[in-house]
């Protein structure tokens, strides 16, 4: 197995204090646009900025930001609730 995708599989989950109703989510995520894997575990306090400003998807639901932001705000979690762990890295894809 890719050893990037074993830490998806296998990283540590945490609560996020600051944004409600968080907790379980994957410390390891790979952006779903690209593949680039991100690492929050020593992170969690800038999580609802990090949310809010730095990226351009959602940490928590793994949505674009913009979608994401239409449901929900940096410190409330949206209706789709933490998605579950990846099963695969994105690749992009040129259009």
């Amino acid at each position: 197995m890719n050893r990037d995708l074993q830490l998806l599989q296998t990283c540590k989950t945490l609560s996020l204090p600051a944004v409600e109703e968080v907790a379980d989510c994957p410390s390891v995520r790979a952006c779903p646009t690209c593949g680039m894997r991100w690492n929050i575990a020593n992170n969690t306090a800038r999580i609802s900025t990090a949310l809010a400003a730095m990226w351009f998807f959602c940490f928590v639901c793994l949505k674009l930001k913009s979608e994401c932001c239409k449901t929900s705000s940096p410190y409330k979690i949206c209706p789709s609730g933490v998605a579950p762990r990846q099963a695969a890295i994105p690749v992009w894809q040129k259009k």
